[in-house]
This record gives structure tokens, C-alpha cells and sequence, in this order.
């Protein structure tokens, strides 16, 4: 004679995810960091391929590709990736990298979402970027030839100039201009320009560029 037994149903379930279908960073922020989710049974070990692939970025100039294979250990949730961003100082508009998932370790499935997309954002507005002078030791009679050239990447509405002496020990300021308005692209200017209606004499000479968000150090000599 047979007798009824209780049937017990194991959920070993495991579902592999993202933990948002989108991420954004800064491309001064150096890398991001990237969540994947495990739900389901977790007492034993799972692992998933993660990859990055071009958007609108382009690998090696916008960001450092990543593909690897991201492995959970018991009673692990989640897991995180970090992707390196490349901060550059050409303006460009907010750009994006797409994230995928595949190749789940046998019997896990994928969830969702699955894939993802990441955006890196510009952080280039209100600076200058590159800023040298075309000579950085030349005689006083040069002052109308010697050019200091700079670029705001890629717009600023701000722009300052400080010129300093070295006076022994001590930096003393030769002149000081500031300006407001919408400044972009490549400027350039001669050091007799930058001195404006004050003479060029001999000696170190320090200058700070400031725009909106930072500033540029150069040091030049007059003979």
C-alpha cells in the first residue's frame, strides 16, 4: 500500500543583471564603476562575461575597453567592474559606451537588463586647455615678437591674466586684467600686448591664465 509523500520544489533560479539600464560619468573622473546583480540561489558560484563596446566613444581615446570574466562566489549579490575614462582636452559632446552581459555559467540565465549603456559627459566647458608662450627666454627687444598662445576649451565667460615679477623672494604684480564676456577657440597675444601700457623690463617673470573652472601657470624670463 502506497502513501502520499510531500513533494518539495528547490528554486535554484539564478538571473545575472546590471543593477540600471544606464550610467554616466564625468570624463574627469577617471573611471566608473559598474554594478552587476545576482538574484536567485547564491550558495554556490556563478560567473558572467561583462564587455564594453564603442557607442559614440571611441576605445583608447574616450575610454579603456573592458572585457572580462566576473565571477560570484557563495552567497555573493553583487559584483562590480570599474571602466577607466579618458579625460582629454578636446570639446566634445556627451558620448556613450554600451555594456553588455553574456555567457552565463551553466545553469544561470541572464536577467534584465542585460545590457546597458554608459555616458561620458564633457567636462571641458569654462577651461583653458593648452596655454605656452613661443619663447620662454628672449631679450626685451623681442616683446613685440614673442607670442603667448592659448585655448579654451571649450568656451569660457570668464578670462583673467595676472603678471608678476620676481622681486627677491617675492612675486609683485606687474598687471592685472580680467574679462567677461564668451571667450572659445585659440587666442594668441605678443608680450608686449600683455604688458599693455607698462614697460618690459628685465627679469623672471611669473603669469597666471584663469578661466571659469581653471587655471594655467607659465613662467618666462626678459633679458
Amino acid at each position: 500500500m502506497s502513501r502520499p509523500g510531500a513533494l518539495t520544489i528547490v528554486d535554484n533560479d539564478r538571473a545575472l543583471a546590471f543593477s540600471s539600464a544606464s550610467y554616466s560619468v564625468g570624463e574627469a573622473s577617471g573611471h566608473v564603476t559598474v554594478t552587476i546583480n545576482r538574484a536567485g540561489l547564491t550558495s554556490g558560484t556563478d560567473s558572467v562575461n561583462f564587455a564594453t563596446a564603442n557607442g559614440t566613444a571611441k576605445a583608447g581615446s574616450d575610454y579603456t575597453t573592458v572585457n572580462q570574466t566576473v565571477t560570484f562566489a557563495a552567497g555573493e549579490t553583487q559584483k562590480t567592474v570599474s571602466i577607466p575614462i579618458t579625460n582629454n582636452t578636446i570639446h566634445e559632446a556627451n558620448e556613450t559606451v554600451q555594456l553588455s552581459l553574456s555567457s552565463p555559467s551553466a545553469g544561470a540565465t541572464l536577467g534584465s537588463p542585460s545590457t546597458a549603456t554608459l555616458t561620458i559627459r564633457d567636462d571641458g566647458n569654462g577651461k583653458i586647455a593648452p596655454a605656452f608662450l613661443s619663447k620662454t627666454n628672449f631679450k626685451n627687444s623681442e616683446a613685440r615678437k614673442v607670442k603667448l598662445i592659448y585655448r579654451f576649451a571649450p568656451k569660457s565667460t570668464s578670462f583673467a591674466c595676472l603678471l608678476s615679477i620676481k622681486k627677491g623672494s617675492k612675486w609683485v604684480t606687474v598687471r592685472s586684467v580680467r574679462h567677461t564676456g564668451s571667450f572659445a577657440g585659440k587666442h594668441s597675444m605678443t608680450v608686449k600686448q600683455l604688458f599693455g601700457s607698462k614697460p618690459v623690463k628685465r627679469g623672471s617673470y611669473r603669469l597666471k591664465l584663469s578661466a571659469n573652472m581653471n587655471s594655467k601657470l607659465l613662467g618666462f624670463s626678459v633679458r
